[in-house]
């Protein structure tokens, strides 16, 4: 595979270690295309000794490989491996946003809104059940929808756990990892466009149906990116 092109990159801040990915591929919107980039991605990263697959609902996911030196090519990003490692990856078009951290569940996601509408309707069916809203400071509809899209990834219910109350978004607040930020917690972005950080609470309930997990609580850390036509949210624990 010819390697992607990836846009300008820059190190933020996260308080969890993570590589985030974003960059343009021939075949992003084939499921084999974003996985054939993203396992080139693992492969170059300090994860490069895991593997990842797909699991039965298609959704990504990384099994643990022996213990080995963290890639030269990311000084940015380094430490021991780490078998809770996780991936979540988005695509709009041609490309593709991938983000693999130490800890997760973690989601992202991407939307080029050029003539596109602001999806108010949606959002407004999506969130009937959250308590406080998920919109960034500063930010437009675009921007809310794609906090809420990788949250949804996140907390492994999909955009139907919020619209029916199994995932209930009940506080938001700063998060208090990130300021001052931690040495060596690092992710690689696209360099220089605004930035918003906030965190949101949730609780998973077991609704009407039977659900193996008990009721808890989350708290999840939101970096926001907004540049032009761009947007892009990603989640990880806080």
């Amino acid at each position: 595979m010819t390697r992607p092109a990836t846009i300008r990159g820059g190190p933020i801040r996260t308080a969890t270690r993570a590589l985030v990915w974003t960059g343009w591929i021939p075949d992003a919107s084939r499921p084999s295309g974003r996985l054939r980039a993203a396992r080139q991605i693992l492969a170059e990263s300090p994860w490069a000794s895991a593997t990842l697959e797909r699991d039965p609902a298609g959704i990504p996911r990384i099994r643990a490989g022996a213990g080995s030196a963290p890639a030269a090519a990311q000084p940015a990003v380094t430490g021991p491996q780490d078998s809770r490692a996780a991936v979540s990856w988005s695509c709009c078009g041609d490309e593709l946003a991938v983000v693999i951290a130490d800890v997760g569940p973690v989601g992202i996601d991407l939307e080029v809104i050029t003539g596109r509408t602001p999806p108010e309707r949606e959002l407004a069916l999506v969130l009937r059940h959250a308590q406080v809203r998920m919109r960034p400071p500063g930010c437009d509809a675009w921007c809310e929808w794609t906090a809420v899209e990788a949250l949804a990834k996140a907390a492994r219910r999909g955009l139907i756990g919020l619209i029916t109350g199994r995932v209930l978004v009940i506080g938001r607040g700063t998060s208090s990892k990130c300021d001052p930020p931690r040495t060596g917690v690092e992710a690689t972005i696209c360099q220089g466009p605004p930035t918003a950080l906030f965190t949101v609470t949730t609780r998973n309930t077991r609704g009407g149906d039977a659900d193996p997990e008990p009721d808890r609580h989350d708290r999840w850390q939101i970096r926001h990116h907004h540049n032009g036509s761009r947007r892009l949210s990603v989640v990880v624990p806080d």
